[in-house]
């Protein structure tokens, strides 16, 4: 072979792996089923499944939506720390949790976004239910090939009488 030859066949090989390399660009339908995955796992009591969705770095912020429409925060929480309130939660009480996801912002090259839902959360303890609601944003991103969460923040509101 010679040289010049060598060296673009060199340079296909290269454009080639690096586009495979590149991550595969997210869409709207596998954003939707990433999310259905987690509420699956949250609902069946499974912490390693639900938290596998989270990047080792993300943020919990918990806040609520006064009667006078103004933010009020409660705190964010780390993944470990996240994983052990959940824990706590999942030792004693029964936790069902439905998510309808509003919309989807896939970023400029689809390799992140966020997503917008409501939620409604039921958790039985002893015999007593109690139902909460929240407005829930989530950032997202693919990383080392697998789509996780960056940050979630539920900021609750009140149900909705029809829900």
């Amino acid at each position: 072979m010679r040289p010049a030859a060598i060296a673009c066949a060199a340079a296909l090989a290269a454009a080639a792996s690096a586009a495979s390399a590149a991550p595969a660009p997210l869409t709207e339908p596998e954003v939707r089923a990433f999310a259905a995955g987690q509420v699956r796992a949250l609902n069946a009591g499974d912490l390693d499944g639900y938290f596998a969705g989270f990047a080792p770095q993300a943020v919990f912020t918990s806040q609520a939506l006064g009667s006078d429409n103004a933010i009020v925060p409660y705190g964010t929480s780390t993944v470990p720390q996240a994983r052990a309130q959940l824990a706590r939660t999942l030792a004693r009480s029964k936790v069902a949790e439905t998510v309808q996801v509003r919309k989807v912002f896939l970023g400029p090259r689809r390799t992140g976004g966020a997503l917008s839902a409501h939620v409604r959360t039921r958790i039985e303890t002893g015999g007593r239910t109690r139902l909460s609601c929240a407005e829930r944003l989530m950032t997202f991103a693919r990383a080392g090939g697998r789509l996780r969460t960056l940050s979630q923040t539920d900021t609750l509101v009140r149900c909705r009488t029809a829900e």
